[in-house]
């Protein structure tokens, strides 16, 4: 399985790294770089989710299964990252504050999950 983790160095974004590297599968994360480090055998793209560039840059190192987005507090800066990975993902889960998953999918049209689909013990499809 290839995953993506928008903000996977630190919390909960690192646990989502560290579960899915001890199941072998390929990990790529995305963030700023000004926290926390990346943990071993992790294909690292480094980039500001709020540049339309960054994201466009990122887009050309998948597709991935699934992309985990855990820093997504503001609805239209994961909207933007949705649309601009949409071709490239299977499935987004964003972890989102202010707004429920399911509106945000029928806005942009993309299969939005919750984070807890891929727990701890739950196989990958």
């Amino acid at each position: 399985m290839r995953l993506l983790v928008i903000g996977g160095t630190v919390f909960l974004g690192r646990a989502f790294v560290a579960e899915a590297r001890s199941r072998g599968w390929h990990v790529t994360t995305f963030h700023r770089g000004r926290s926390g480090s990346d943990l071993p055998g992790v294909q690292v793209v480094n980039g500001d989710r709020e540049n339309a560039a960054d994201l466009a840059r990122l887009a050309t190192h998948g597709p991935w299964d699934a992309v985990v987005d855990v820093c997504g507090y503001a609805p239209a800066v994961v909207g933007a990252s949705v649309r601009a990975l949409t071709r490239h993902a299977g499935a987004y889960h964003p972890r989102i504050q202010h707004q429920r998953p399911r509106a945000l999918a029928r806005r942009t049209g993309r299969r939005i999950l919750a984070a807890a689909a891929l727990r701890p013990g739950r196989r990958a499809r």
